[in-house]
């Protein structure tokens, strides 16, 4: 299977291990998975069909529309003696335009979930899906409830606000020399034959006949080893970010057990994205900071407004310097050397999160704690527009201004010319080698910049693509957007 999607432009290329056949499996595996909502060219909005130049994925050679993606990986902890997974969700950027959250939970409880507006989560049992092993295809079904936290945009006729709805997936797990294992989604349908796309449709339910897509590369076996007793097993904890060798993380006087039971999608009393167990304080209910946001680096840094407004949709991501679907590229890449020629080392990756914008100024101050400042630090904000003197949507990486305001902190002004509601930041974090590298580290550094007047057309997770494919659809379809405040579920 493959798909136009941009991998990050400075990852070097993985070899991953020769596989063994497809067969049934023992023990417990944990790692991420990348979530697809993907729909078959001929199943578009109301009946419509996609318009060929907003296919952009493909299999067997026949392409098909990806909806939307994960903007940060999910976590899941495959339990093969038990038969279960158990399955924290993520949130889809979709159609360009839209964050959604979403759950997968266990098919009992999808009366109960039917309501919530957003995620809730009272015991692990609720998000622990039923797997059943079948001989004869070597694939894994997994049975599931489907919950997506969007008021949808637009009048669907039988498409709930909320909607949920009971699903499979039929899933291709492959184990690795090493021992890992690798997930890929396979092509089942119910009914009817194969439509060369990956995952098996949903009707009924959301705006259009989706296909749920996961993939998951090198999984590993979980010895259960716990070594601070808490309940968590440190392979679990290393994944959502806790200290696996202390019971508190954030240094609150409270376990992480206790801010946070549900750990693999832990409480988020704020709803900014990060779990209790990571803010330290009145941080956990402040929704005007973020603190505890581990970076690629495994930095940690907080983020707070200075005026107070809200911080939402928080996560880290490594570096990814691709351009957006249907983008053209202002001016230069971020430079690998800084002023002083010394050489930028990108493992830091993104900051990206949202905030409220006040009423009428054109800019924000925030400030950045880190628990160590990176010596010569820079940061480039990405910067995506419609722009009418290019005639289309542009992506330009901006070099930001940066006050230090004391031994750990940094301030800048994120600008909000056009005094859009949302402040979209997405922040690459870049420093001196020299001063953040041990002598044989690898490297992140970005690639040369390419052909700036040659907009990159494949599919990117980032946090604010283009929507003009959508929009022409909409025109396509004759529909009209609800105008109606967002209720956009946190989780």
């Amino acid at each position: 299977m493959t798909h136009s999607r941009v991998a990050c432009l400075i990852a070097a290329a993985t070899s991953f291990p020769a596989m063994v056949n497809a067969q049934s499996h023992t023990g417990v595996y944990v790692g991420k998975y990348t979530t697809h909502m993907n729909a078959h060219k001929e199943n578009g909005v109301n009946g419509t069909t996609w318009p060929d130049n907003t296919l952009d994925g493909e299999f067997n050679g026949e392409k098909y529309k990806v909806l939307g993606s994960a903007i940060t990986e999910g976590i899941w902890v495959w339990d093969f003696d038990n038969n279960t997974v158990t399955m924290a969700g993520s949130t889809l950027f979709a159609m360009g335009m839209l964050y959604v959250p979403f759950q997968a939970f266990n098919p009992a409880d999808i009366e109960n979930k039917r309501a919530d507006t957003s995620v809730l989560i009272n015991d692990l049992s609720e998000i622990t899906l039923p797997i059943e092993y079948q001989a004869g295809s070597g694939l894994y079904k997994l049975s599931y409830a489907q919950k997506k936290y969007v008021v949808p945009p637009f009048p669907v006729p039988g498409v709930d606000d909320y909607p949920i709805g009971l699903t499979t997936t039929h899933l291709k797990i492959d184990k690795n020399a090493n021992g890992s294992v690798n997930i890929t989604t396979a092509d089942v349908e119910d009914g009817i034959p194969a439509d060369n796309v990956p995952g098996t449709r949903i009707h009924n339910v959301f705006p259009a006949v989706v296909q749920v897509e996961y993939t998951s590369q090198d999984m590993q076996l979980d010895p259960m080893t716990d070594s601070n007793g808490d309940g968590i097993s440190d392979a679990v904890a290393t994944l959502v970010g806790l200290n696996p060798n202390v019971r508190d993380t954030d240094g609150d006087n409270l376990d992480d057990i206790v801010e946070t039971p549900i750990y693999l999608r832990g409480k988020d009393s704020d709803n900014d994205g990060l779990s209790d167990a990571l803010e330290s304080g009145n941080s956990a209910t402040d929704d005007s900071i973020a603190s505890g946001l581990q970076l690629p680096s495994e930095t940690r840094v907080s983020i707070a407004t200075v005026s107070g407004e809200r911080i939402y949709n928080v996560l880290s991501r490594t570096l990814d310097l691709s351009i957006a679907s249907q983008h053209t590229l202002q001016g230069e890449l971020p430079p690998e050397k800084n002023n002083s020629g010394e050489q930028l080392d990108y493992q830091y990756g993104h900051a990206n999160f949202n905030i409220d914008a006040p009423a009428s100024p054109e800019t924000l101050e925030v400030s950045l704690s880190f628990d160590k400042l990176p010596e010569g630090l820079e940061i480039y904000r990405v910067d995506k527009r419609f722009s009418f003197e290019a005639g289309g949507f542009t992506q330009e990486f901006v070099k930001q201004q940066l006050t230090t305001t004391d031994d750990s902190s940094v301030s800048l002004t994120l600008s909000n010319p056009d005094k859009s509601p949302t402040i979209i930041a997405d922040l690459i974090l870049a420093a001196p080698v020299a001063h953040v590298s041990e002598p044989d580290a690898p490297v992140t550094t970005p690639p040369s910049a390419p052909d700036s007047t040659t907009p990159d057309t494949t599919t990117s997770t980032s946090s604010s693509g283009g929507s003009l494919g959508w929009l022409t659809l909409l025109a396509m379809a004759g529909l009209s957007f609800r105008k109606r405040k967002s209720h956009q579920g946190k989780g």
